[in-house]
């Protein structure tokens, strides 16, 4: 973005965004705001100032509340980017209304119950969060979840089954969990998947060959970089599926049902070494 249309963004949006620390922000400033950055500071932060916000941004420092928050607050939102919360900061927990949140560099080994009582969460984003071992088996109680990404966390073993429960999920995506090993049969259950993508996964050998259900609605399924996957269910062979990237794989051999895919647009094939023979039409 050009400098200007960024500065005239910026005037255009003065009275609904808010960038500060919490002991420069004042009652003129958040009486409209609706998007509020907390960049610094250990102070508590006056409870009042985020009345109307939205959207809220928490990095560095070690934040706090004066009082604590109302579940019918309007806060929608929520990115947390500290190492320094330690451990999982409850505040986030309280948002009755939160349908997003999005953690960075937080250091906790698993998800605190409380919070599948978020019962309007929709995406929820987890990115090098040291020591997160598990997700919850009450991870299926978030009925309106329709993304769910963990990125970088290498300590992640496994998913729990009840993540079948999680009906509304469209996108889910694992990304370099190097010690992921499985994915749960229960995933069938997901009729609305949309977007599979389990990226950089040394350790993943296979995938469900009998899963409880079948992918109806799958899309796009993404296999890259996982280096011991060596074969493709044909549960994967979804009417509606368009895209399919095995790079970097061990594949050995395409399924026959790959070439009966009508709405197969793009296949991936990339430093598949082992690769012996694509099927016959």
């Amino acid at each position: 973005m050009h400098d200007l249309i960024h500065d005239l963004a910026q005037y255009c949006k003065k009275n609904e965004a808010v960038t500060s620390g919490p002991k420069n922000m004042t009652t003129d400033q958040t009486n409209k705001c609706r998007y509020s950055s907390l960049t610094s500071g250990t102070e508590k932060v006056k409870i009042g100032l985020l009345e109307k916000v939205r959207g809220l941004y928490m990095s560095y420092g070690n934040l706090s509340f004066d009082k604590p928050v109302k579940k019918s607050c309007y806060i929608r939102s929520v990115v947390l980017d500290n190492e320094n919360f330690t451990p999982f900061p409850p505040v986030l927990l309280k948002f009755e209304y939160l349908g997003y949140l999005e953690i960075h560099i937080v250091e906790c080994k698993k998800l605190p119950e409380a919070i599948f009582g978020c019962w309007n969460l929709q995406s929820l984003h987890f990115v090098w969060c040291k020591g997160f071992v598990m997700l919850p088996e009450s991870i299926g109680r978030l009925k309106k979840l329709t993304t769910l990404e963990l990125n970088i966390l290498s300590d992640l073993g496994s998913l729990p089954q009840s993540i079948g429960d999680c009906q509304d999920l469209q996108i889910l995506q694992l990304h370099n969990s190097r010690s992921l090993r499985g994915i749960p049969t229960s995933i069938g259950k997901i009729e609305n998947l949309r977007v599979l993508r389990i990226t950089w996964r040394p350790s993943l050998q296979n995938i469900p060959s009998e899963p409880c259900g079948k992918f109806n609605n799958l899309k796009i399924i993404n296999l890259a970089d996982c280096h011991c996957f060596q074969e493709l269910p044909s549960t994967f062979a979804c009417c509606a599926l368009r895209t399919l990237n095995l790079s970097c794989t061990k594949i050995t051999m395409l399924p026959q049902w790959v070439a009966l895919v009508d709405t197969l647009e793009c296949i991936d094939l990339r430093y598949c070494t082992e690769l012996m023979e694509l099927p016959k039409v």
